[in-house]
């Protein structure tokens, strides 16, 4: 039966491709034509986390796993092997641990034993744990009207897009717009205050019980820093579960989403010379909108991959938000 599956070599670990395959051998052949290895130098094919695959084995595995071409010149995968075993004994996220297997031989060793120390401290926590009477010590210094976790952490959410909201304001307030301009940014302003209340200010950006696509963490509560704003990735595996304890509640309110255009040196400066210059009725003002609160502009990143130079990269486009470029499109 042919089915699809990812190859890609041990020392390529974001270059992944697709081939199609009914066996090993078949696998094997068409593997090593699309990474360019040639057959005679191949010693193995693993799966991420270093089980060796046979051809029994291969019919067993699902479509889409992704398979590694081993060659001969490849450093033995020692700590990936260490970090299985030792991940093999905890409650975790599978895919999260399968990416830690798989970019083991690429973390720094200090930042790898950080992260499964964490990681074991969580899965001795009650993590799992929801309610106040379950375990009171994370509520330690909250409001008694707080009764679960996910209640104060979707209130948490709630407050980071209420911010958002007031830096918004305070910036228009700071404008010398006139009569009229202030009129259409009150329109504006009236609009995004009715859309908030409608997406009830993205609480669900930190639950992990309403999960929805936009949250942030997994059904266990794990979050993963998303990395700074002009990489693919954290290069650190940074991650932290709020959820496990009072400790690690604290840290979390460290973490920052961070607006890839920049909310204050880019999004809402435009809007007020956009304002200002009449061309108000131009916009199509769910472009800015989507800017300063929607997940396709924020990334929620460790404070130490929070770079806070400015985003060169990361610019307005016209094109989304001009209403005659956007009838041209």
């Amino acid at each position: 039966m042919m089915k699809p599956m990812k190859v890609r070599k041990k020392s390529e670990l974001h270059s992944r491709y697709g081939i199609v395959c009914s066996n090993l051998q078949e696998c094997q052949t068409k593997g090593c034509k699309k990474l360019g290895v040639q057959e005679e130098e191949l010693s193995c094919i693993t799966l991420q986390d270093g089980t060796e695959v046979d051809d029994e084995y291969f019919q067993t595995l699902p479509a889409n796993t992704v398979l590694v071409f081993k060659t001969l010149s490849d450093t033995p995968d020692k700590m990936a092997e260490q970090v299985s075993k030792i991940l093999s004994t905890v409650t975790m996220d599978k895919n999260i641990a399968n990416s830690l297997i798989e970019k083991a031989e690429h973390i720094p060793p200090s930042t790898l034993k950080t992260l499964l120390l964490n990681i074991a401290q969580c899965s001795k926590s009650n993590h799992a744990a929801e309610l106040r009477s379950e375990d009171p010590s994370w509520f330690r210094g909250m409001e008694r009207r707080f009764a679960s976790k996910s209640k104060w952490m979707e209130f948490s959410a709630m407050n980071r897009v209420r911010s958002y909201f007031r830096e918004a304001k305070d910036a228009w307030s700071k404008a010398d717009f006139n009569t009229p301009q202030h009129e259409a940014l009150t329109e504006i302003r009236l609009l995004w205050e009715r859309k908030l209340k409608e997406k009830e200010f993205l609480k669900y950006y930190f639950s992990r019980i309403n999960q929805q696509e936009y949250t942030f963490c997994n059904k266990d509560g794990w979050f993963e820093c998303e990395g700074e704003y002009s990489l693919d990735n954290c290069p650190e595996q940074h991650m932290i579960n709020p959820y496990s304890s009072y400790q690690e509640r604290a840290v979390f309110s460290t973490w920052n989403m961070d607006h890839q255009i920049e909310k204050a040196r880019t999004v809402l400066p435009e809007m007020v010379n956009l304002i200002k210059s009449g061309r108000d009725g131009e916009v199509c003002w769910d472009y800015f909108f989507k800017l300063l609160f929607e997940r396709e502009n924020l990334r929620l990143v460790h404070i130490a991959c929070h770079d806070k130079k400015e985003h060169t990269s990361a610019q307005l486009d016209e094109n989304k938000y001009l209403k005659n470029s956007l009838r041209a499109l």
